[in-house]
């Protein structure tokens, strides 16, 4: 997760994150692949409601400081 700004020509792909987080992917994960779609783990707590938005926006600015300098 840190390098993936670096993987991307040095630009925080944040639309990229964004579906993933809503949606997930089908790139194969680094060993377990375990991690929840949060997008759905979101919209099953709100309701689907503005509240997961919310919530998906701030994990993709966590994800963003996360990034390798």
């Amino acid at each position: 997760m840190t390098l993936l700004a670096k993987a991307h020509g040095g630009k925080y792909p944040e639309d990229t994150v964004k579906t993933t987080l809503m949606f997930g992917t089908n790139v194969p994960a680094h060993g377990d692949a375990k991690m929840p779609v949060w997008g759905d783990l979101f919209r099953s707590v709100d309701g689907g409601s503005a509240v997961s938005a919310l919530r998906i926006r701030s994990l993709r600015g966590y994800i963003k400081t996360l990034q390798a300098k």
